[in-house]
């Protein structure tokens, strides 16, 4: 890791709802990680703005239609790591969350 990087983590949900199909993350319309149910990924980006996007991925049902998904823009500093949920019910998302909701992960 870079110490001129922002730290970013995203936690998927780990609930019955999607947990049959993968969801694509993207920076900046660029592919970042792919995410099963309950599992998380830490990346590390330029300090700034980013668009941030999750998407159903995958054979099947899972990736019929592509363009069923979220994007949201945050604000990133090195200073200050950021931690996100991805919610897949009652819709696809992500939220900002805290460390102590990621030891309570949330299920769906």
């Amino acid at each position: 890791m870079s110490l001129d990087k922002a730290a970013v983590i995203f936690v998927r949900d780990s609930g019955f709802t999607g947990s049959g199909c993968d969801v694509l993350l993207s920076v900046d319309d660029t592919p970042a990680a792919q995410l099963a149910a309950g599992e998380l990924v830490q990346l590390h980006v330029e300090p700034g703005e980013h668009i941030f996007g999750v998407r159903y991925t995958g054979a099947g049902l899972c990736g019929l239609d592509k363009n069923v998904g979220t994007q949201r823009e945050f604000t990133l500093s090195v200073e200050h790591p950021k931690m996100f949920r991805v919610q897949l019910s009652p819709a696809i998302d992500i939220l900002p969350m805290t460390s102590g909701q990621a030891n309570a992960q949330p299920q769906d």
